[in-house]
């Protein structure tokens, strides 16, 4: 009997353990197949320059459907630099997100050959918090630069963050730095604002569970018999 509890607890642990990799995605259209209000994304400066366009040419991966997010710069010329971005902002009401929760925002960004970002022009996903009036604890990915490889989505994520005590809204964000007139066009893919905290199992989970206690349920009535 002792055995088999102690295969039962291993069971459950191991359900939760894997269940911690069930990733609830709480953003509106991160694979970027929508248009209008239902589309979910606001666009902060050169709204003009960032949009959602059809699936990159020349970056041969396979994504969700066949739009994308295209995003540039303002081109303020000089020395300016500039940011633009596409953004989400999500209340922390104890719904979807409460303080102490564990966040990352996660994606693929990519650049082209025919259109591969220049001098200092950077892009990357961040998250920040609304603490009153102000927007605080920005945490951002690593860059897509100059030098990051080519036709080909890579994946990018920003650091775990916990939310904050006081703070009201979860802002996530996906930004491109210009500087002066570089050039160049970042496409973003796949964006997904992830929960570890309120992760659930996913339904295979269960059923390796359900199997799993069948297994030793039937492996125990043997023995007994």
């Amino acid at each position: 009997m002792t055995k088999f509890l102690t295969s039962l607890i291993l069971c459950v642990c191991t359900l939760f353990i894997h269940g911690a990799d069930a990733r609830a995605d709480v953003l509106i259209d991160g694979d970027f197949e929508l248009t209008g209000a239902q589309a979910g994304w606001l666009y902060g400066t050169a709204p003009n320059n960032a949009n959602q366009d059809a699936a990159a040419p020349g970056i041969d991966v396979p994504i969700e459907g066949n739009e994308t997010l295209r995003i540039t710069g303002n081109f303020l010329g000089g020395a300016t630099t500039s940011f633009s971005e596409a953004y989400q902002e999500i209340a922390i009401d104890g719904t979807d997100f409460s303080v102490g929760d564990e966040i990352s925002l996660q994606g693929l960004l990519a650049h082209q050959s025919s259109s591969v970002l220049s001098g200092g022009n950077e892009a990357y996903f961040e998250l920040a918090f609304v603490l009153g009036p102000f927007l605080s604890g920005s945490v951002q990915s690593a860059f897509l630069t100059p030098e990051s490889r080519r036709d080909e989505y890579l994946f990018f994520e920003t650091a775990k963050t916990t939310i904050p005590e006081n703070a009201t809204i979860v802002r996530a964000s996906i930004k491109y730095k210009q500087t002066g007139n570089s050039t160049g066009v970042a496409w973003a893919e796949n964006v997904k604002l992830v929960n570890f905290t309120t992760a659930v199992p996913e339904p295979g989970s269960l059923s390796l569970l359900f199997l799993g206690m069948t297994g030793l349920a039937a492996k125990r009535r043997k023995r007994i018999r």
